[in-house]
C-alpha cells in the first residue's frame, strides 16, 4: 500500500442517493477507488447487513429479523444489503474495508469472508475488543481501529489522540483517526511505529491535498472522484 489508498466511504455516498448502497458501491467501483467501505451489524435472526445507523425508521435493527428489516428500510426509500450480497458485487473488483458496529459478530464476518484472499479485505472497528477479538480469530487478517468519536472529556480524548498502547493491546494494523485528531504530532508518531494511517472522513479539496503532502496511508471520503483527482495531481 505504497500509494495513497483511496476508500470510498460508505460507497462513493456523496455522489448517489444513499450511503451502504448497490449505486453507492457500484459509483465507488466505476470510479476505480481503491477500497470501499461498509458497516456491520446484526438482525435479531443474525443475519449481517450494511448499515450505519442502529436503528431503521425509528426501530433498532437488533431487534427486526431480516425480512422485517428489509421492509422497513424499503418504507422509508432506503436499501438494505446483507454483507454477503454486498462481498458478491465487490468481490473482485474492488478490496473491502469492513467495519463492525456491534461485538459478537466477528467470527461470523470472518467466516464469510474466508473464501477470500487476505489481501482483498480488512476488517476495522471503533470498539477495541473486536478488534482484538477479530486478530485472536485471525492473526493473518488486516485489522484497523478507528478513533474519533468525538468528545471534550481529556479522559476520553488522550487515548484516541494517543492511542499507542490501544494499538499494541489489540494488535491492529491501520489507525483511522477522524482527521481532528491529527495533533501532536499524530501522523509521525504513528509512522515512527510502522502503523498505517487512514484518515475519516475527508471530502474537502483543500484538506485532501493538506493531508496527502503530510504523508497519510488513506484517505476515506464520500468523494472518491475528488481525492482521486487529488492523488492523481499530486503524483511525480
Amino acid at each position: 500500500m505504497n500509494q495513497m489508498q483511496v476508500i470510498a466511504h460508505r460507497g462513493a455516498s456523496g455522489l448517489v442517493s444513499h450511503d451502504n448502497s448497490a449505486a453507492a458501491f457500484e459509483m465507488a467501483i466505476q470510479l476505480g477507488a481503491d477500497w470501499v467501505e461498509m458497516d456491520v451489524r446484526k438482525t435479531a435472526d443474525d443475519a449481517l447487513v450494511v448499515l450505519h445507523d442502529a436503528d431503521i425508521a425509528g426501530l433498532p435493527v437488533e431487534r427486526l429479523p431480516l425480512t422485517r428489516a428489509r421492509r422497513r428500510a424499503a418504507a422509508v426509500g432506503r436499501q438494505l444489503l446483507t454483507l454477503g450480497e454486498v462481498v458478491d458485487l465487490c468481490f473482485g473488483r474492488i478490496r473491502m474495508d469492513i467495519e463492525l458496529k456491534v461485538a459478537g459478530i466477528e467470527a461470523a464476518t470472518l467466516g464469510l469472508l474466508a473464501p477470500i484472499q487476505r489481501e482483498q479485505w480488512l476488517v476495522k472497528s471503533f470498539v477495541d475488543d473486536v478488534v482484538g477479538r477479530i486478530k485472536h480469530l485471525d492473526p493473518s487478517a488486516t485489522t484497523g481501529l478507528v478513533v474519533g468519536r468525538g468528545s471534550r472529556d481529556p479522559r476520553i480524548l488522550v487515548p484516541e489522540v494517543f492511542p499507542e498502547r490501544r494499538l499494541d493491546r489489540v494488535g491492529a494494523d491501520i489507525i483511522c483517526p477522524h482527521y481532528r485528531l491529527l495533533k501532536a504530532r499524530f501522523v509521525w508518531r504513528m509512522k515512527r511505529r510502522g502503523t498505517a494511517i487512514w484518515v475519516w472522513t475527508v471530502n474537502e479539496p483543500r484538506m485532501m491535498a493538506q493531508l496527502t503532502d503530510c504523508g497519510v496511508d488513506g484517505l476515506i471520503t464520500d468523494r472518491p472522484d475528488l481525492a482521486l483527482g487529488q492523488r492523481e495531481h499530486a503524483s511525480p
